[in-house]
């Protein structure tokens, strides 16, 4: 019996893509070699997830949404609106001007966008909690800030989600091609963040690895690959993309699992609903951009007595250092510095608004009088409670 020939991540050429990421392909050639061969392609192979693609390549994804339970996609493709869901492909509206489909409590519209018109004086268009078609002229987010029970408002274009299991949701964003991963109101980092890369599009905060850990990933566009992060901020999955629209994820695909829209590709994933939070550009498919799923303390969630103190960058430079620790129920926190002969060289506090239960930061800049050396800096909490930390500065 002749051996069939298998191109796969194992081979050499593999079917990964040029950058590394995973395309989950395998080719198997089953005929002899000659001018015309037989060959079939798996796509989803040793994953957990699974590839289906929709008709067309050349589409544009303009929204999704569920009716009646069924996840739905809409996408452009030639001069129609297309509706899909995992059972059938129907015509939803000729394109003519609109170019958004928003959904709202199994309703779903084709509307026009201003946004995409014109992005210098409009932010964003959206259906209201009413299900009437809003346009902002700002960017606002609303989510559970500072209270699990409450929600406020922000104006800031960002995603929302519980990301450390506080019950409180976290900023993510990207600057500067990273993702970064801030709590609120004190926008001192997630541990773990900001993570380093070529991240571009909004983040999606969403549970579809390792679903029923109680913690959601943050998935986003990296280069040209699909990167997905834990909520520590570990590499989890790097997958090969097929497209450079913002991605999406629409839950109730089929069999209770969840499509990640990448353009014509949908990576179906087994999903939590509780632990995700936002699955669209603006969070909720009628773009109404405020966080979704459960927001209580998670029982992973670790409080401490300690103060878990450290400071970055160490060694310190021109750009001065931040000293980080975890504050509990106290209300306010000092830093001491001393030099290496005990001698008191400069007490740093703070008048932000400290965040419990949570990291948070004082800088320090040490002036021009403060040479190079080894210096120790004391934190102090209001509780009393101190930890010692050393901290070189070199000139």
């Amino acid at each position: 019996e002749e051996s069939i020939v298998i191109f796969d991540k194992d081979t050499r050429p593999n079917t990964d893509a040029t950058d590394g990421a995973r395309s989950g392909i395998r080719i198997k050639v089953i005929s002899e070699p000659s001018d015309e061969m037989t060959f079939s392609v798996e796509l989803g192979v040793d994953s957990n997830y699974e590839i289906e693609l929709l008709p067309e390549d050349e589409i544009t994804i303009l929204g999704n949404g569920q009716i009646y339970g069924i996840g739905n996609i809409f996408y452009a493709y030639g001069d129609k609106i297309y509706q899909k869901n995992s059972v059938i492909e129907t015509e939803f509206s000729n394109l003519g001007f609109d170019n958004t489909v928003l959904c709202y409590e199994n309703i779903c519209e084709a509307i026009v966008d201003s946004s995409k018109v014109d992005s210098s004086t409009v932010a964003f268009t959206f259906l209201n909690q009413s299900g009437d078609s809003t346009v902002a002229h700002e960017f606002i987010v609303f989510g559970k800030l500072t209270s699990i029970t409450e929600t406020e408002p922000l104006s800031k274009k960002a995603s929302l989600g519980d990301i450390d299991g506080d019950g409180l949701d976290e900023l993510v964003s990207i600057s500067n091609g990273s993702i970064v991963v801030e709590n609120y109101p004190n926008y001192t980092d997630v541990n773990g963040f900001p993570v380093i890369g070529d991240f571009k599009g909004q983040p999606l905060i969403a549970d579809i690895i390792d679903v029923g850990d109680s913690h959601p990933e943050i998935i986003c566009r990296e280069g040209n690959h699909i990167t997905i992060l834990s909520h520590k901020g570990e590499r989890l999955k790097e997958i090969a993309a097929f497209s450079n629209q913002q991605i999406a994820i629409v839950p109730n695909w089929r069999d209770g699992k969840a499509a990640l829209i990448d353009g014509a590709q949908l990576l179906v994933f087994d999903f939590d609903a509780d632990n995700s939070y936002w699955l669209n550009e603006f969070s909720q498919p009628s773009n109404f951009p405020e966080s979704t799923g459960v927001h209580e303390v998670q029982p992973s969630f670790e409080f401490t007595n300690g103060l878990m103190a450290y400071n970055y960058p160490n060694p310190v430079r021109d750009e001065g250092t931040r000293f980080r620790f975890f504050v509990g129920n106290e209300s306010s926190a000092s830093v001491k510095i001393y030099d290496v002969m005990g001698l008191h060289v400069v007490t740093l506090e703070s008048n932000q608004i400290w965040v419990q239960n949570e990291f948070n930061e004082i800088e320090w800049m040490p002036s021009s009088h403060v040479h190079a050396g080894l210096y120790f800096a004391e934190i102090t909490l209001d509780s009393g409670e101190s930890e010692l930390v050393k901290v070189v500065v070199v000139r």
